[in-house]
């Protein structure tokens, strides 16, 4: 799967946490650019504030459940070289993809 194709799904699934998260979605963004081989470290406290803001969506809840368990360790495992987790990112898309279609079917 080219990296072109994983690109919609999950702008669809940030796009989605964003809804209600924006300003925590662009500053984590923002952070994470800033500070590439040290964004682990340097950018916590918004990944905190991004996290404790997408907790109160349902939604957002099950794709961090059913998705998110192999990007994390992968991440982990590679906090400074997030593009090695390339593959599991693929896979989080997807996951978090499919529950997006599942809800909005739903009408959720």
């Amino acid at each position: 799967m080219a990296d072109d194709e994983t690109a919609v799904p999950l702008e669809e699934a940030i796009n989605f946490a964003a809804q209600g998260c924006m300003s925590e979605v662009e500053a984590y963004a923002d952070c994470v650019s800033k500070n590439r081989r040290t964004w682990y470290k340097e950018c916590k406290e918004h990944k905190f504030n991004l996290n404790k803001c997408t907790a109160e969506s349902p939604i957002i809840v099950t794709i961090k459940r059913e998705c998110s368990a192999g990007y994390n360790l992968c991440l982990r495992d590679n906090p400074t070289n997030p593009y090695a987790c390339n593959k599991e990112l693929r896979a989080f898309a997807k996951c978090a993809k499919d529950i997006l279609e599942k809800a909005t079917a739903e009408g959720q």
